[in-house]
């Protein structure tokens, strides 16, 4: 079930068996964060951009208590830090995530932390203060094309004129950036407006001046993240565990496709070998030779032995036990004279097209037995509406 009880394509025990699935492949202390992050309904909700864009004083807007230092000099955010945000009305465990900024003088493997963090949160707010420059620019899209949904958030509004902010959100707004960001997901706000000079006479003549600091204006946005939690959240969370175990699973099959060749010429004399001395059971011989070689490929590959498989398998057999029945044929009326070379070349036929066809399964199907996170993917982007944040970012293959 969805939020306020309704049903997704997907459920939250679907994804669970496939995390049971793969623990024969993937590592169990990562298959475990993302099974906890799907029971306790974890969203991750980072706040990235360049140095000096106000990210830490935009969380403590959002969350209404100054819990993270902020300053004016860069580099306040040395690491990434998690704040819990309570009150957004649904029924998840929200964490916003304050990332160090980009392109900070020396602050290369921060950088690198920051893009680490972007990678594995559920939501970004990309924070900006200005127009986007070429690095911001380019930052947008590389978020984009990870399919990752993205707020802009122009901060520090309160320092420009109303000429230069709608001239600037104009520029936000233009057919260009349309095709990464929708206008209705640009946000103008001030996370932490300047103190300004208030002065007070009183009645008894004196005059009093004293520095308050207006309060944060960041309604629009706190009010859009509460409605995309609660019509979206639930459905962002499956989605990025489903992705993430895809990424995982193709970088298993990449590791797998890497590897040294089975090694067969044992296998292949040893069933040449047995077509001379058995010259009649030459097809019994293919047969039971080749079900040992798919067995053998099977625990190499680690490919299931599933439908798929033997969908595929099964047609190599057929097509293997007429090349053998032709081979004897051939060599009843006398052909190809003596039968050893022959029958070691068809050993050697059979066994490549074993293995290269266990190798095109091992691409097609992967390590999965029946479902795959794909097909998951695909049931519930087909829920998503034309309105919705995660619009526009449905993969290829989804």
């Amino acid at each position: 079930m969805g939020q306020g009880g309704v049903s997704m394509a997907v459920s939250e025990r679907q994804i669970l068996d496939l995390l049971k699935e793969a623990q024969g492949w993937a590592g169990s202390r990562q298959l475990q964060g993302w099974a906890d992050k799907l029971r306790r309904r974890r969203l991750r909700v980072a706040v990235f951009g360049l140095v000096n864009r106000g990210k830490s004083a935009l969380i403590n807007a959002l969350v209404g208590v100054p819990l993270l230092k902020t300053g004016p000099l860069n580099g306040v955010t040395q690491r990434p830090e998690r704040v819990g945000w309570v009150g957004t009305g649904s029924r998840l465990q929200v964490e916003l995530v304050d990332t160090p900024g980009l392109e900070e003088v020396g602050g290369e493997a921060r950088s690198q932390l920051a893009w680490r963090e972007a990678q594995r949160a559920d939501l970004i707010l990309f924070v900006i203060s200005g127009d986007l420059c070429q690095l911001e620019y380019g930052a947008l899209l590389e978020l984009r094309r990870a399919g990752k949904p993205v707020f802009l958030v122009f901060n520090k509004v309160d320092l420009y004129p109303s000429c230069d902010r709608e001239l600037i959100y104009g520029q936000l707004t233009s057919p260009l950036l349309r095709r990464w960001v929708r206008p209705e997901q640009i946000f103008l706000v001030a996370a932490a407006p300047p103190p300004q000079k208030v002065r007070q006479v009183w009645l008894d003549g004196r005059v009093t001046e004293t520095w308050e600091a207006p309060p944060p204006q960041v309604d629009a946005l706190r009010q859009a993240l509460a409605t995309v939690l609660a019509g979206e959240g639930e459905r962002l969370l499956r989605i990025n565990v489903l992705r993430g175990l895809e990424r995982r699973h193709r970088q298993e099959v990449k590791r797998l496709l890497a590897q040294p060749p089975l090694p067969m010429w044992g296998w292949m004399g040893m069933k040449a070998l047995l077509w001379t001395l058995l010259p009649m059971a030459d097809g019994l011989v293919s047969l039971v030779g080749d079900l040992g070689l798919i067995w053998q490929c099977h625990r190499y590959y680690r490919l299931p032995l599933g439908r798929r498989l033997w969908g595929v398998m099964g047609q190599v057999l057929v097509l293997n036990l007429w090349v053998a029945a032709l081979a004897h044929w051939l060599q009843g009326w006398g052909w190809w004279g003596g039968g050893e070379a022959l029958y070691l070349l068809l050993a050697w036929w059979g066994s490549r097209h074993i293995q290269g066809q266990m190798r095109s399964c091992l691409l097609q199907f992967g390590l999965w037995h029946h479902r795959d996170p794909q097909e998951l993917l695909r049931q519930l982007w087909g829920e998503v509406k034309p309105g919705s944040i995660l619009a526009g970012l449905e993969p290829r293959y989804g």
